[in-house]
């Protein structure tokens, strides 16, 4: 199993879908472990799409997202 080890993306929904799974992909990670603050906001519309939005560029690359949910 390959992990790619990201943090502080901050709900950066360009970064995670235009970089961060592609070149998770590119390097033929199996799972991105995201160690804090990746913008996990359920409670608001703007936190919601952007999950929405990170699940679906998982699915297309076929990697897995773990997070720690740090302080964001």
């Amino acid at each position: 199993m390959r992990l790619f080890v990201a943090g502080d993306t901050h709900a950066n929904t360009t970064f995670c879908c235009d970089y961060l799974y592609p070149t998770a992909a590119r390097l033929k990670a199996d799972v991105i472990v995201q160690v804090g603050n990746l913008g996990y906001r359920e409670h608001e519309s703007a936190g919601v799409e952007f999950l929405n939005e990170v699940a679906d560029a998982a699915d297309r690359a076929g990697i897995t997202l773990c997070w720690l949910h740090g302080n964001q």
